[in-house]
């Protein structure tokens, strides 16, 4: 309500986040859907039908955040009618300490899995901390890690071969992108209302080719906050 308020007296523009219509002049967001479905099409084509069964343990974030739907939608349609069986599902917090105590808890009921996991696939936290996690347990060559998203983490992991691979929906393009409509809804030039780019799955054998200029901040890159707060009489 407080966005459809705000968009009667100037143009509002998402960026990256695909929420609802309602009060944006223009969305530049891609969805999130196929975000989950390209981390699946990634496992379904190494385990088509037929093949031998793998098992993953799937942890899809925070049960009530509204994206976690969208991703899980994508991934476990790109997974039906292959041989990847999901065999846990665990939600919660994407915080790193949440994701450390998930994935230690999958591990330990995959003890009593005949055939233990192949997968651990989940957000950019649970790639992260699943690295140094089957590292320890001197699992790193038995269990594939894949990340649902992109992170500095993730993807200096997919550089150095302990994260299989993720998606990229290019979120520093997005920003750009949805500038560019800001500036074309001001000057009364906006043609295009909804756009963003093509989400690119990305490995070992891709990254270095793909990069991280349209995917990541710099190096370089440092958050400043301001917080002004008016003096209470």
């Amino acid at each position: 309500d407080v966005v459809v308020e705000i968009s009667e007296s100037m143009p509002v523009i998402a960026a990256v986040n695909y929420i609802d219509d309602r009060g944006f002049t223009a969305k530049a967001a891609v969805s999130w859907v196929e975000t989950g479905a390209v981390a699946g099409r990634f496992l379904a084509e190494r385990h088509p039908a037929g093949t031998p069964a793998v098992r993953v343990a799937w942890f899809p974030g925070p049960a009530a955040a509204g994206w976690v739907g969208f991703v899980e939608e994508g991934f476990r349609a790109a997974v039906d009618n292959s041989a990847v069986e999901i065999v846990a599902t665990l939600y919660g917090d994407t915080g790193r300490e949440a994701q450390v105590l998930l994935v230690e808890e999958a591990l330990d009921l995959a003890g009593g899995l005949a055939g233990g996991l192949d997968y651990i696939v989940g957000s950019g936290p649970t790639a992260e901390v699943a690295v140094s996690i089957l590292r320890a347990r001197g699992l790193e060559d038995r269990i594939g890690i894949v990340s649902t998203y992109m992170s500095h983490a993730v993807f200096r992991g997919i550089r150095r071969g302990r994260i299989l691979a993720a998606p990229t929906d290019f979120a520093v393009i997005q920003g750009r992108l949805s500038v560019e409509m800001a500036v074309r809804a001001l000057e009364g030039q906006l043609e295009v209302a909804l756009a963003g780019p093509v989400i690119v799955n990305v490995t070992r054998e891709t990254v270095e080719q793909i990069g991280s200029e349209g995917s990541l901040a710099p190096a370089s890159f440092e958050a400043v906050f301001k917080l002004d707060v008016e003096e209470i009489p």
